[in-house]
């Protein structure tokens, strides 16, 4: 069991990485966190199977496992579990770099904004994304620049990566049906 106290770098890092898991009760395995020893400490992921949200961190903070989340209003609790969390990295493809995202708290945006901001992203990546989950990238109050990439696979658009200095997401693409 680890406790993390939420408003330290690493609390806000392993809040956003945990707000992806899944709730969907068909991916018991995707309801955690994931934490994986690498160089200079661990990194933590958590995926929904929509989207995937990962981020280095300390390692002495945690120790690497599969992990299920409990929040209060000051701490993480990350509990040892014995799920077998999916191989993350099988969705971690080559990318052509689209420019760049400003993640930011929206709050009361006109409808006109967010129209522009939508439109301004499917020019950059054309890769048609569920626009909510962009949402996730701002870390609270605190905007966050991301390096935009589109992740290729056989010639075939896999997602969208955003990268930061502390952290990485990818966003997979809607399937639209063709009437």
């Amino acid at each position: 069991m680890a406790s993390i106290t939420r408003k330290t770098p690493t609390g806000r890092l392993i809040e956003w990485v945990a707000k992806v898991r899944s709730t969907d009760s068909r991916h018991p395995d995707m309801g955690g966190v994931f934490v994986e020893a690498v160089e200079n400490g661990c990194v933590v992921v958590s995926t929904d199977d929509y989207r995937l949200h990962l981020a280095e961190v300390p390692a002495e903070t945690i120790e690497p496992g599969n992990y299920g989340c409990s929040f209060t209003k000051e701490s993480i609790t990350l509990l040892p579990n014995d799920m077998s969390f999916p191989d993350w990295r099988r969705v971690i493809h080559e990318t052509t770099p689209a420019g760049q995202y400003q993640a930011r708290r929206w709050g009361k945006h006109t409808a006109g904004g967010v129209s522009r901001e939508i439109c301004r992203f499917l020019r950059t990546t054309g890769v048609t994304i569920n626009f909510a989950f962009l949402f996730d990238l701002a870390d609270g109050n605190r905007e966050v620049i991301y390096e935009v990439g589109v992740a290729v696979k056989d010639q075939k658009r896999k997602g969208v990566t955003f990268t930061a200095p502390d952290r990485s997401a990818l966003i997979m693409p809607m399937l639209i049906e063709e009437n």
